[in-house]
């Protein structure tokens, strides 16, 4: 297969349509019902998870700079050019 730069959309569509009637396989995992002490450790995942993305969001907003605030970039040659 040679080297495409860009993706063709295109071709990208024939290529989804072709495989359009296949079913993914099922892993065999997935086939044996869920049990209780999975069902406790999904829930506390779900809690851990979105009590971490919310502190995340909020660590990312208190980082933002306030309206009209230029902050100047540390990392030498980012503004200035020089090293």
């Amino acid at each position: 297969m040679s080297h495409r730069p860009y993706p063709n959309t295109d071709r990208a569509l024939r290529q989804l349509t072709r495989h359009d009637d296949e079913t993914p396989p099922i892993p065999a995992a997935s086939l044996r019902p869920v049990t209780p002490l999975e069902w406790k450790l999904f829930d506390g995942l779900t809690a851990v998870t979105q009590a971490a993305g919310a502190a995340l969001a909020e660590s990312l907003m208190r980082a933002l700079p306030a309206a009209g605030e230029y902050r100047l970039s540390t990392r030498p040659g980012v503004v200035s050019g020089g090293k």
